[in-house]
């Protein structure tokens, strides 16, 4: 399966913590640009919670990469130096789209975000 970045845009109305009311829209538009201006062709699909809100924004390399926390400008960088190394070490054979076999979606899980 071909890598993908999700980055979580969960906004949660009152006070509680989320990934978008700490500007994970803003920071999901920048990664892909940056991942442009890179040459990495690596797909950013937006999601809706991975449940550590108190921890965001919130972005993972996929599917079975590296979660990043506290997501800002800074660590964008590290975001494409992740998914060049992610396409890289992907078999020729998997790295086609497959629109059928997708880790992520954009549907709401509705258990999350959790009660606190």
């Amino acid at each position: 399966m071909r890598p993908y970045i999700m980055a979580c845009i969960n906004e949660r109305p009152s006070t509680r913590p989320s990934c978008a009311g700490r500007g994970s829209e803003g920071l999901a538009n920048a990664l892909e640009t940056r991942l442009k201006q890179a040459g990495v062709a690596i797909e950013v699909r937006r999601i809706r919670c991975f449940g550590s809100c108190e921890l965001g924004p919130n972005m993972r390399l996929a599917p079975g990469g590296s979660f990043f926390r506290h997501v800002d400008e800074a660590a964008l960088d590290e975001i494409v130096e992740a998914a060049r190394k992610a396409l890289a070490e992907t078999p020729a054979d998997e790295s086609s789209d497959d629109d059928n076999a997708s880790e992520a979606e954009t549907v709401p899980n509705p258990d999350f975000p959790p009660p606190f």
